[in-house]
């Protein structure tokens, strides 16, 4: 084997160690016999225990079950809908509508959540559990818009006009024609959307009104300095987003990225 070779996997390998070493000791820690961060004192899961027999963190998840299921469901009907109007644009209005749905994505979660905050205080609109969704949707709609429309510029739109030719009405066309070819992008985006959701820190914080999810509850436990809860806390976050995301690659290809 070339030294080169031997060289561009070795640096591989160290950028993977530093990406992924801070995670893999967090879920280490978790499963810490003693409540220590610092050393290994024996394997347990006391601390997984403890957290799910936590009233507030139990609360907490309770609020992030609900948002994600609310942006799951919103952001599923409004951007397939969203996403059908921009697929019927001439190519060059809706590579430009593409981009501008785009910037959300790019935007910082901390200037995100500063200018809802804004928004909704102008608007005189009282802090709550929905406005946490209202939030979670502004980052997460562009994002099913955009898968959806990806596969929908990929399809052949005839077959419809042929099912419709055949006797079918417009109902039962969309319902076993059209649906079908578009189910798996959007069930894979939403997906991905209702991990953004339970994962969204920023917003939540600024606009949750004392209505937490899972995110702020760490951020609030910090403040006591870190323990071996909260390295279980996010190591069921951890496999929760990378399950649903994991899922999620198996619905949408790579051509409905862009």
């Amino acid at each position: 084997m070339r030294i080169s070779t031997i060289a561009a996997w070795a640096l591989v390998g160290i950028v993977l160690v530093f990406l992924f070493a801070p995670v893999i000791v967090m879920v280490v820690f978790a499963f810490n016999g003693s409540n220590s961060t610092s050393t290994m004192q024996g394997l347990g899961v006391g601390a997984f225990r403890k957290v799910l027999g936590d009233p507030s963190f139990l609360a907490a998840a309770w609020n992030s079950l609900r948002a994600a299921a609310f942006v799951g469901v919103i952001g599923g009907v409004v951007g397939t809908l969203a996403a059908l109007g921009l697929s019927r644009l001439p190519r060059r209005i809706m590579g430009l509508c593409s981009t501008f749905l785009a910037v959300p994505l790019t935007l910082p979660g901390l200037l995100l959540g500063v200018a809802l905050l804004g928004f909704f205080s102008k608007m005189n609109v009282g802090m709550s559990l929905a406005t946490v969704v209202m939030g979670h949707i502004v980052v997460t709609l562009p994002l099913i818009i955009l898968i959806v429309a990806a596969r929908l510029e990929r399809l052949d739109l005839s077959v419809i006009e042929a099912a419709r030719d055949l006797g079918a009405g417009p109902f039962l066309a969309f319902r076993r024609v059209f649906f079908p070819m578009v189910a798996p992008a959007i069930l894979g985006s939403v997906l991905l959307a209702v991990a953004s959701s339970l994962m969204s820190s920023s917003s939540a914080l600024f606009v949750n009104g004392g209505s937490y999810t899972v995110p702020v509850y760490i951020f609030a436990q910090l403040r006591f300095g870190l323990s071996t809860s909260v390295n279980a806390i996010a190591t069921i976050m951890l496999a929760l987003t990378v399950g649903l995301a994991v899922l999620a690659a198996r619905y949408i290809s790579v051509s409905d990225v862009r």
